[in-house]
């Protein structure tokens, strides 16, 4: 009997050099694809705020989020992504709980957006089910091909040592 060794992904801050393997994961991916100034630009104003996953020291997923509001601090997932056939794993469930942690614990967030396809049926299901978001809206042709797009929130509440 031939023993299986478990295979390990990392979750990791992102340096300098995976954002090209970034920009292929996004495009095999996803249909919203970006020039790499985009990439380089988000890497640099949202320092800390660009995750990667990584296999075989092979980046397979990434999570791109940015920071918005001045009084009421909130973070919107700009972009997710687990290549196909790592998918099914917990990869998109380990960075969004990395950068969840991070983003209430670090820049002490109050909540959290994105969007997703309505089509992205497996999408819906991590936010809604696992992530526990809330559906917020749906924004018709929201996309570029003219598909609607699920407007999705999480809130988080502080606790307060006593």
């Amino acid at each position: 009997m031939k023993e299986q060794k478990e295979e390990i992904v990392t979750v990791r801050l992102a340096v300098k050099g995976d954002l090209r393997w970034i920009k292929r994961v996004n495009e095999s991916c996803l249909s919203e694809n970006y020039d790499e100034r985009l990439y380089i630009n988000f890497f640099y104003n949202y320092p800390g705020l660009v995750w990667v996953a990584e296999h075989k020291k092979k980046i397979i997923g990434y999570i791109m989020v940015e920071l918005r509001g001045l009084k009421i601090m909130r973070a919107h997932i700009w972009s997710i992504a687990v290549m196909s056939k790592f998918r099914g794993h917990g990869i998109g469930t380990n960075l969004m709980n990395v950068v969840e942690t991070q983003l209430v614990d670090v820049h002490n967030i109050q909540f959290i957006t994105l969007h997703v396809r309505q089509s992205n049926i497996r999408g819906l299901r991590l936010y809604a089910s696992t992530m526990k978001y809330n559906v917020k809206q749906s924004i018709p042709e929201y996309y570029d091909d003219k598909e609607s797009a699920v407007y999705m929130v999480k809130y988080f509440v502080k606790t307060h040592d006593k």
